[in-house]
């Protein structure tokens, strides 16, 4: 799996992850065009989705002749969040991700988040490791689906706290030499 940081939306999005704080809207979102904030406000009107933390709701739209996925995440209150909260956020999302057989997702964050940029690029790296990690080594057949990259969309320059974290995450997911030699 490959993260990354991309600093603007595609013209085609397979799968957009949007994670926003409570009581917000979005027309206040500036990465995303008009058609796309229409379908988002009508389907969070009908569905009466808030964004309260934990809570994560999809649909499905035809853009063009393709398909696109978006998954809506509600990270609460910006004041009480914290690594664990956008820990647990991140996993869920991952996992509705990979149920939908999502393989490009971008994620949004509607806001600016209160934990730093290199936190939470090493909460994402490591949430999307090992939250979609399955042990398939011994099946006859592999049909388990996975996600082929994910794309943070922030203006930030700096991607070496990822790359750093996808490490940290993959090192954890292999035995140890000591393992393998006995």
């Amino acid at each position: 799996m490959k993260i990354d940081v991309s600093r603007k939306l595609p013209e085609h999005l397979d799968t957009l992850v949007l994670i926003h704080e409570e009581d917000a809207k979005p027309e206040d979102l500036d990465f995303i065009d008009d058609e796309l904030k229409q379908d988002l406000d009508s389907f969070i009107k009908a569905e009466e989705f808030t964004f309260a933390h934990g809570k994560i709701s999809s649909f499905t739209r035809m853009h063009g002749k393709k398909r696109q996925i978006i998954i809506l995440c509600g990270a609460g209150k910006n004041s009480e969040l914290n690594t664990h909260k956008l820990r647990t956020l991140f996993a869920n999302c991952w996992r509705t991700a990979t149920r939908l057989k999502a393989r490009q997702i971008h994620v949004l964050m509607g806001f600016e988040p209160i934990v730093n940029d290199v936190i939470l690029g090493h909460v994402l790296a490591e949430s999307a490791l090992l939250s979609t990690y399955k042990f398939n080594k011994y099946l006859s057949h592999d049909e388990v689906h996975e996600i082929e990259c994910i794309h943070l969309l922030l203006s930030t320059k700096n991607t070496r706290h990822i790359n750093r974290a996808s490490w940290k995450a993959e090192s954890m997911l292999k035995p140890p030499i000591w393992l393998v030699i006995w």
